[in-house]
């Protein structure tokens, strides 16, 4: 049985963040994402296997599973906001949006399925803590540069709530007293 997790979408930065995350915590990991180059420079930093397959292609999970058989869990990091006018939105558009967001997440778990009953699914609850607040932390920082947008585009230079976020780039020893903790934070990446 293999200990590897699949990530599906690990180009994107909730799923590049859990490789990493998944990596440094020792597990072994298996990428996979539809831009080759993109995938490779991410796989060979880490030092893990990877399979170039776009979800929205029929036979997507054939591919992956030639690549790895077995698992010990997966995470579908795939996903995207149409954001048009309801109007705007025809029958090809939502069913390109169910594919990449609903069906393909189906289609992979149900490819994985007799692998990860052998596993009974599990994964410890501190791990499930430790990605939730992941992925909420990139949510809202994507919300906040999305929110601030429109602040800045309605010329709203005081909005009613401000979301400011920033990237750590230090954790310092100690606050303004020594029993404090710090870090320093900037809107720049590091």
């Amino acid at each position: 049985m293999s200990e590897k997790y699949v990530i599906f979408g690990a180009t994107g930065s909730i799923g590049s963040s859990l490789a990493e995350q998944l990596k440094n915590s020792g597990n072994d990991i298996h990428l996979v994402g539809r831009n080759e180059s993109e995938l490779s420079s991410i796989s060979e930093k880490l030092g893990c296997s990877h399979t170039v397959a776009d979800v929205l292609e029929d036979g997507f999970i054939e591919k992956v599973k030639s690549d790895i058989s077995e698992i010990k869990g997966l995470a579908y990091c795939v996903g995207s906001i149409d954001l048009k006018p309801l109007r705007m939105v025809n029958e090809q558009d939502f069913q390109k949006c169910m594919k990449l967001n609903l069906y393909s997440a189906v289609e992979a778990i149900k490819g994985f399925q007799e692998s990860l009953k052998k596993n009974k699914g599990s994964t410890k609850l501190n791990f499930r803590k430790k990605m939730s607040e992941q992925a909420f932390s990139e949510t809202a920082y994507y919300d906040s540069l999305v929110s601030n947008y429109f602040s800045k585009y309605n010329k709203n230079q005081f909005p009613q709530k401000k979301t400011i976020h920033g990237n750590l780039i230090e954790k310092l020893r100690y606050g303004e007293n020594p029993h404090q903790n710090s870090a320093i934070y900037s809107s720049k990446k590091n």
